[in-house]
């Protein structure tokens, strides 16, 4: 059975969007995410969503994270992960990208946005995958005759294009609609995307960001005052008609998602973009007024005065690379998203919530805002249900052993029962679970109790009868070290029970299982770790983490 979605990019601007959306709304969900500057993909996840729940006071679940790179043939997936992914995955939505203007020594953009575009192909290739969604961008449609309306229709390879990113994302689009499979393709062209239409709040300081970014750098620390808004136009050679097509990326985000759960949307090419184009002179005046507030320096000199030229020289001298950001888009035909239920407006990007956008960046110093670093306890539930994963002989068989002897210990209460009757008893029960766990250290597993094995494994798609454990982490750590009747965490509302109120007696004695089986994984590392002269390692220091292997 299938019903599982992967994100990639998940951890990118967008992309971290469509995943907390999809988290809010509990849908099933996995991401493909690399591991990266000492982080395991898994702990880079729940970094990023940890500092997102810190912002929006909100706790959401943690998805499947299956470690992987789209740089790689096969794209580094394990044996188990691929399995995992042919089986359960139904839908893709593939928004990771290499934002580039230039072509770099590694070969970006092409490497990720073309090349990685085809690799993931090959895998949807051979799996369940129905629906395949590919984040492209309006400007696929290279240099074109601006003065008719761009459609929403494929266009040509042969360009010409304003940059290798363009040429990048056109090239994908055809690898999509050209691949091999018998999965829908649908493709979503937003145009400029900033930060979110409310708090102006983003992760990314990319694109129409750029030129601000580059007077504050150069003014942030100069008692000139920032350029004016005509001295930042004379700069760019603009009049100030010219004009972006701009959207936020709250709404882009609410728009891919609603398209991508509609099967009657699927198969086709939308424009994500905005009705009014946001004229230059807007653009130019909130760069001002952003800087002018932040760089208000108390005895600053014009930037024209006698002896202070340096820097507005230094600025317009920058510029000339800046220009293009500023070049009179095309009018995209939207059509095909207009005529769809989920189409909803789009947020007018004037000069007020410009400012508002701009002046967040220079507030932040164009710092992402990451809180504070997360490093995973050891205790944590994700890194202690992950034990099963080394499929380690002797933890394996501590395992068993303490769950034989909490069997035996529980069982006749005095009766005259065989232990092996009553073992056999229950290895004959069909015992399985899927424990879900929000907040940090938190993810999502299969455990069962099956022919005398104690698993955990990935959780599969939810069918008829199955049960759910939902709980947060911290929760969770609170019921291993005290132990307390499961009745009473539902009853005290720490854990919700989803379609097993009947067995409850069955789940409460599989949690016991459970619970026993971290704590012998736990006094087996302790006892391994502590036979290693001289070691300082915590006991859990070796343990993989972040992924969940079928067993």
């Amino acid at each position: 059975m299938s019903g599982w979605r992967l994100i990639t990019g998940s951890t990118g601007f967008l992309g971290r969007y469509l995943l907390l959306n999809a988290l809010q709304r509990r849908e099933n969900v996995a991401v493909l995410v690399r591991n990266r500057r000492g982080l395991s993909a898994a702990d880079r996840v729940d970094q990023m969503i940890s500092d997102w729940e810190r912002r929006s006071a909100i706790i959401v679940p943690r998805p499947v994270v299956l470690p992987g790179d789209l740089l790689v043939d096969g794209l580094d997936l394990s044996n188990v992960d691929r399995k995992w992914f042919q089986e359960n995955v139904s839908s893709v939505i593939h928004s990771a990208a290499s934002v580039c203007f230039q072509e770099t020594p590694r070969g970006e953009p092409m490497n990720s946005n073309v090349h990685g575009t085809r690799r993931l192909l090959e895998l949807c290739r051979h799996s369940c995958v129905a629906d395949f969604h590919y984040v492209s961008t309006a400007y696929s449609c290279g240099r074109v005759d601006r003065s008719n309306p761009i459609l929403e229709k494929m266009h040509s390879e042969d360009g010409p294009f304003g940059n290798i990113y363009e040429q990048s994302k056109c090239q994908a689009e055809h690898l999509v609609q050209n691949a091999a499979g018998s999965f829908t393709r649908t493709l979503f062209r937003p145009s400029i995307v900033i930060g979110e239409s409310e708090s102006g709040y983003t992760s990314s300081f990319n694109t129409i960001y750029s030129p601000l970014r580059l007077a504050w750098m150069i003014y942030k620390d100069s008692i000139q005052s920032p350029p004016t808004e005509g001295q930042l136009l004379a700069g760019l050679g603009l009049s100030g008609g010219e004009s972006r097509n701009i959207v936020t990326v709250d709404w882009v985000c609410n728009m891919i998602s609603a398209l991508t759960r509609d099967p009657a949307c699927h198969g086709r090419i939308y424009h994500l973009t905005n009705p009014r184009s946001t004229p230059g002179r807007e653009i130019i005046a909130a760069i001002s007024r952003a800087l002018s507030v932040r760089l208000d320096h108390p005895n600053a000199t014009s930037p024209s005065g006698a002896g202070a030229p340096t820097g507005l020289a230094e600025f317009q001298a920058h510029m000339e690379s800046y220009r293009s950001y500023f070049a009179p888009d095309p009018i995209f035909d939207n059509s095909n998203f207009r005529e769809q239920r989920a189409a909803i407006e789009c947020p007018v990007v004037d000069e007020e919530m410009l400012t508002r956008t701009f002046q967040y960046a220079v507030n932040r110093e164009f710092k992402v805002d990451s809180g504070l670093p997360l490093t995973p306890e050891q205790t944590e539930p994700r890194r202690q249900l992950d034990w099963r994963v080394r499929d380690d002989a002797l933890v394996q068989r501590a395992a068993q052993d303490s769950l034989h002897q909490g069997i035996i210990a529980n069982s006749s209460n005095g009766k005259n029962v065989a232990e092996t009757d009553e073992v056999n008893e229950r290895c004959s029960l069909a015992s399985v679970l899927r424990i879900t766990l929000a907040g940090p250290g938190g993810g999502d597993w299969q455990v069962s109790f099956l022919s005398g094995e104690f698993k955990v494994a990935f959780p599969y798609n939810e069918g008829e009868g199955s049960i759910q454990f939902y709980s947060t982490a911290a929760s969770f750590r609170v019921w291993l070290k005290s132990d307390f009747p499961i009745e009473d965490g539902i009853r005290s509302g720490a854990f919700v029970l989803i379609g097993g109120s009947r067995h409850l007696s069955e789940i409460s004695r599989l949690m016991s299982d459970v619970r026993r089986a971290i704590l012998a994984a736990e006094t087996q590392e302790l006892k391994s770790n502590a036979s290693e002269a001289g070691s300082s390692k915590s006991p859990l220091n070796n343990l993989p983490v972040g992924m969940l292997h079928v067993n």
